[in-house]
């Protein structure tokens, strides 16, 4: 099993390339953008693990806010300026929103 996820999506979000963590063929990545406010999203996941982990540190003072770890995550979409996080137990996303600030949600559908 892996995490299904579009790449090109991923790049338009966080605008960079992602950061292999030990070999690249462990698909193990991270990915980290900065917002105007100076918070810090840091993106990590092992896509062979099907785990991610995302944390918020404020920049200026090197603190971290929140991390969150997602564990048998199916797969990440992209939607606007959102990242959607699917796990193979819940088909309800956890949300990433990256405009105007970065912030986080549990969507509830229907």
């Amino acid at each position: 099993m892996f995490i299904k996820y579009d790449e090109y999506e991923l790049l338009e979000l966080f605008e960079s390339e992602p950061t292999p963590i030990f070999e690249e063929e462990q698909g193990i990545l991270q990915y980290s953008k900065v917002d105007d406010a100076g918070i810090q999203l840091i993106f990590t996941m092992s896509v062979y693990e099907c785990r991610c982990k995302f944390s918020l540190y404020l920049k200026k003072l090197e603190a971290r806010l929140v991390e969150f770890e997602f564990n048998n995550v199916a797969a990440l979409t992209k939607s606007e300026e959102k990242l959607l996080i699917y796990t193979e137990e819940n088909n309800d996303p956890f949300t990433i929103f990256f405009k105007p600030r970065f912030t986080f949600s549990k969507l509830t559908i229907g």
